[in-house]
């Protein structure tokens, strides 16, 4: 995948945020960055100092690549200058992209599902404060993501005095088939497993084990220092993801993957299995 000018050319092209609709075909884009704790502190942590170096970890979306993280809406972050960006990935990787990772602009945004979305890390020291709220919304104008998150959003923006952008979310097709994908990770930093599996024509289910490798770090889904971890979710047709699931579901979704197993073994093996298992354990069943 070709990279992109480290210099002075990198630019994400973004759309000057307006407090107004999007329709689906209308073309925009816009670096959005979903926050899962307090949205007014990670809006005032923006540009500041931190002793870590952290990265501020955002999506390139267009109105033909509308994915983010959850499926949710967040902070719109304005054009970060070139030094500020550290590392470009056309996947969710898990964790902070790893160093010289620099897929694209455009490779990133080649038309998905809203279920498929990319990554863009900047540094926090160097980013701007945000410069408006992005919600999405289905045609007919229902909110999407978090209810809970949309209402503190809204709030930030009207103290902020932001603008709110809504974006229409094109619908997609469930996954129709079992479709199994191992993915070397930038420069031998380790490998992602993706298994998708379909449920209804509402929804799907999405297994993902992370091998860390040895240098992988900033793993936002793992727990403590095993080389490997996972997640399983059920996303729908608005890219909306959830780790709620029954523990029918669950089963239903380790019986497959036993499946998997013993027909392509050189993707999925009993250590993938294991810790599948042993993150699933930790939820609480519905």
């Amino acid at each position: 995948m070709a990279l992109v000018n480290r210099g002075d050319q990198l630019n994400f092209k973004l759309t000057k945020p307006s407090d107004k609709v999007y329709s689906s075909d209308e073309e925009y884009r816009f670096l959005v960055h979903v926050v899962l704790g307090a949205v007014e502190q990670r809006a005032m942590e923006m540009g500041s100092k931190t002793k870590d170096d952290r990265r501020l970890m955002t999506s390139l979306i267009s109105n033909n690549h509308q994915g983010t993280f959850l499926g949710w809406g967040g902070l719109v972050v304005a054009e970060p200058a070139p030094r500020a960006v550290t590392g470009i990935s056309r996947i969710d990787v898990g964790g902070e992209i790893q160093p010289g990772q620099m897929d694209s602009i455009e490779s990133i945004l080649t038309k998905s599902p809203p279920s498929e979305y990319n990554q863009v890390d900047i540094r926090f020291s160097i980013c701007k404060k945000p410069i408006g709220i992005l919600l999405k919304q289905t045609k007919d104008g229902k909110l999407l993501g978090s209810a809970h998150k949309n209402e503190e959003l809204i709030k930030y923006a009207e103290s902020a005095n932001l603008p709110i952008i809504r974006i229409e979310v094109s619908p997609s097709q469930s996954v129709k088939s079992v479709n199994v994908e191992l993915l070397e990770l930038h420069t031998g930093t380790g490998t992602m497993l993706t298994v998708d599996i379909p449920n209804s024509d509402k929804d799907f289910y999405r297994v993902q084990v992370l091998n860390k490798g040895l240098s992988n770090k900033g793993v936002y889904y793992a727990s403590g220092d095993t080389k490997r971890t996972a997640r399983t979710m059920k996303i729908n047709r608005y890219g909306e993801m959830t780790q709620n699931l029954t523990k029918q579901e669950l089963n239903a979704v380790i019986t497959y993957l036993n499946q998997l197993m013993d027909e392509q073994p050189d993707k999925i093996d009993k250590e993938d299995l294991e810790i599948i298992q042993q993150e699933q354990k930790k939820l609480s069943f519905t």
